[in-house]
């Protein structure tokens, strides 16, 4: 993505013309994504080679918008599907999913494998900083209206507006503030599928992966479960594989101390479930110009659901890397260890034009 957005960067010094893009916040609750980590790769003595260390900071800004399709039917209750068209879920986008779920079902799907509703993922704008032995390689702020930064180190800072910015780089920008792909779900809120729109093929696609990962539904009537999850390990890629997602139980509640003339004080509503994240990711593809022979991203965290807002308002994870890097032929060379930490949380009270303030100092 870096050299991707070098070349673009070059171009945009020699073009102008492009048209200003309107810029409208999608629907939904304001997030906050911070990436930090760092990682040293060893070389193996025969190299006579220095240990090379990165270290690296991301924030992200972007939307999470949970439509859900209609409330749980009772326990007991089996209920056939109606037909009606009036009983599409208000939301246009998840009655046209519905709509046609429930015509596939008619022949034979079950009801579990229609969509009934959806999570929508958007990025507002991007914040990187790479730094390599201390050095600064990469610097940039990325977002609808304007790219502020440089990809190399021997570039300089540049700044460039949708206004002034090439057809390739504006395709970039244009996808911020719009729906980047969505998590299709069923009434037991669990995932049938992905749909990406701005996402596919796009820089941006990791970072976007992983935040479907951290904003995974959480199922009814269920204490555990597993999810497929995608974490981002740059110039495009992702460690994968399933986390385990288990509800942390409260403490048993304690008899309320009440006199004898006086009611008993109701038990509180719960509004928040938190939950413990673990699990093991397979990491595939290149770090440091070199081919992955076998990595692993470990995970560890906790996230915090919040059941009147039916989103995920706190996460935290801790990921350990461990990569075993090779040549073309296939020989360890180096190995690639380091540690990660993702967090997000609800943005409350502030709106995303507030991130435009902040940014990398250039």
């Amino acid at each position: 993505m870096h050299r991707q957005l070098a070349s673009l960067v070059i171009l945009t010094l020699a073009t102008v013309g492009a048209t200003a893009l309107a810029a409208s916040i999608p629907p939904g609750r304001q997030h906050r994504l911070v990436i930090t980590g760092e990682n040293t790769i060893t070389f193996v003595p025969q190299l006579n080679m220095p240990d090379v260390k990165v270290d690296y900071q991301a924030k992200f800004e972007y939307i999470v918008d949970s439509r859900y399709g209609k409330e749980p039917k009772p326990a007991a209750t089996e209920t056939k599907e109606p037909d009606k068209d009036d009983d599409d879920p208000a939301d246009p986008n998840v009655a046209k999913t519905a709509k046609k779920s429930r015509s596939k079902a008619k022949k034979g799907e079950t009801p579990g494998s229609q969509a009934t509703g959806a999570i929508d993922v958007s990025l507002h704008s991007s914040e990187r900083l790479f730094r390599q032995n201390g050095q600064p390689l990469v610097e940039m702020k990325v977002s609808r209206s304007k790219f502020q930064g440089r990809t190399r180190p021997e570039m300089p800072a540049v700044s460039v507006t949708a206004a002034n910015a090439p057809a390739p780089l504006l395709e970039i920008m244009k996808g911020f503030d719009v729906t980047a792909a969505s998590l299709l779900l069923n009434d037991d809120l669990k995932v049938l599928n992905r749909k990406y729109f701005r996402a596919e093929g796009a820089p941006q696609r990791a970072i976007v992966e992983t935040m479907l990962s951290i904003h995974t539904p959480l199922p009814r009537n269920a204490d555990s479960w597993e999810a497929f999850t995608q974490i981002v390990m740059g110039q495009g890629q992702t460690a994968k594989g399933n986390l385990r997602f288990e509800k942390i139980q409260p403490p048993p509640i304690k008899k309320q101390e009440t006199d004898k003339n006086k009611d008993k004080v109701p038990p509180k509503e719960v509004t928040r479930v938190n939950v413990k994240v673990s699990g093991t990711l397979k990491a595939e593809g290149i770090v440091a110009e070199r081919f992955i022979k076998d990595g692993t991203y470990t995970v560890t965290g906790e996230q915090t659901f919040d059941l009147r807002t039916h989103d995920w308002i706190t996460s935290r994870w801790t990921v350990v890397v461990d990569n075993e890097l090779a040549n073309p032929n296939g020989q360890t060379i180096a190995r690639a260890k380091g540690t990660m930490t993702l967090e997000s949380r609800t943005v409350d009270g502030t709106g995303p034009n507030e991130t435009e303030k902040s940014g990398p100092k250039l």
